[in-house]
């Protein structure tokens, strides 16, 4: 993946950078819906296991929203983990 394919987004007054790139499966609105719909729905301190998680996002942000979580997060796309490890 080449530097000038990756933009960042910034989230939450910036306290959230995400990196992503041109070339793959960009977030979207529907991203946040899924990340709303997981957040409703627990407690704050499980094991959560993201498979499939692009560069992250959801497992970024529920982090940030739930400190105690446990989170894994897996993708088939070694530039996808590379790009959340950044984030």
């Amino acid at each position: 993946m080449r530097k000038s394919d990756i933009v960042l987004s910034n989230f939450l007054d910036g306290r959230v950078k995400i990196y992503q790139s041109q070339k793959a499966f960009k977030f979207c609105t529907d991203t946040f819906l899924f990340f709303n719909f997981v957040a409703e729905n627990l407690k704050g301190y499980e094991k959560v296991i993201e498979i499939g998680c692009g560069v992250g996002l959801i497992s970024i942000l529920l982090k940030k929203r739930f400190p105690r979580l446990k989170i894994w997060a897996f993708d088939i796309q070694d530039d996808l983990i590379d790009l959340a490890k950044e984030s």
